[in-house]
């Protein structure tokens, strides 16, 4: 069995904090990149990248990491400016 996979294993925890960090602030990151310098052509989404490497190594133990760093992404986002 795999070690992340137990909620009762303190490593899962530490495994979902890190991904949560990671996730949103890479996607933190990214959007202040995209209010500086415009939105298009967009480059590649570096927390996309975390969020298919955790699931791809650690499976289903990588969701709550990855869905509560997707959820504070949306709340740290910052506001872009219109294209038009």
């Amino acid at each position: 069995m795999n070690q992340f996979a137990d909620p009762r294993n303190y490593r899962f925890w530490l495994l979902n904090f890190a991904l949560a960090a990671a996730y949103s602030g890479l996607a933190t990151v990214t959007g202040r990149l995209f209010a500086a310098y415009g939105s298009l052509p967009a480059p590649i989404w570096p927390a996309a990248s975390v969020a298919l490497a955790a699931v791809w190594y650690f499976g289903r133990a990588a969701w709550p990491g990855l869905f509560i760093g997707a959820t504070l992404a949306y709340w740290l986002y910052p506001p872009l400016p219109s294209p038009l």
